[in-house]
């Protein structure tokens, strides 16, 4: 990880991280190891850009993300919205027909299915399922990304699983990358296997230190922020 990476992204981008970096602290994740994670997370995930998820994918693609059979993916190869509505449709609370409408959007978690937008619009105050596009915008992106998290480590603390990190909660991080092994199970699923050091998550451990060297907390003013060498 280097300067040429920050150098690399274009004003919005590097605008679009300070508001993660602000709004995440404004929503109560105030350790910077946490703040960090999320940075590197969002960086890896959309380079710092608020997305929907494309599923413009071919039959062979689908069958290895997804599992499908190849005699079904080819059925739905290169069709964005039957392939959405057959992998999310009829599932947390969506319709059959609604798997494109409330596919993953945001920035790092990528939130889908209508029972997430709805349960992290509500602790926004935002109609996320009213509006599900409201995702691409940053502020509200950011809003959603913190609410996850804060909601996933919750969850995590009642289960016991934050005891295999050593903390108590999302803000007892003493580390980057212990801080970034957590995140990274928090957005996939913490049922899942433990990440690996590949793919996504070496891209990730790459950036996070350089990212942390950027953020700032102030703790008079109770706020962070996030700057740049330009």
């Amino acid at each position: 990880m280097s300067k040429a990476y920050i150098n690399s992204l274009t004003p919005e981008q590097k605008n679009n991280a300070k508001v993660l970096v602000q709004e995440s602290y404004k929503q109560g994740i105030t350790n910077k190891h946490a703040l960090s994670a999320i940075l590197s997370m969002a960086s890896k995930e959309t380079e710092f850009q608020p997305i929907s998820e494309k599923l413009n994918y071919t039959a062979s693609r689908i069958t290895e993300v997804f599992k499908i059979p190849t005699h079904i993916a080819v059925t739905l190869a290169n069709n964005p919205e039957k392939l959405a509505n057959y992998v999310y449709g009829g599932k947390n609370k969506n319709a059959p027909n609604e798997g494109y409408k409330f596919r993953g959007r945001g920035f790092a978690n990528q939130l889908t299915f209508k029972s997430n937008y709805a349960d992290i619009g509500k602790r926004i105050g935002v109609d996320l399922v009213a509006n599900p596009d409201l995702l691409l915008q940053p502020k509200i992106a950011a809003m959603a990304a913190a609410q996850f998290y804060l909601r996933e480590f919750a969850m995590a603390k009642k289960a016991g699983i934050l005891k295999q990190y050593g903390i108590n909660n999302i803000n007892d991080f003493k580390d980057n990358i212990t801080a970034l092994n957590a995140f990274f199970q928090a957005n996939r699923g913490w049922g899942k296997t433990h990440p690996d050091t590949t793919g996504g998550y070496k891209k990730a451990s790459q950036r996070i230190d350089y990212l942390s060297e950027l953020i700032t907390i102030s703790k008079n003013n109770k706020s962070a922020s996030l700057g740049f060498f330009l």
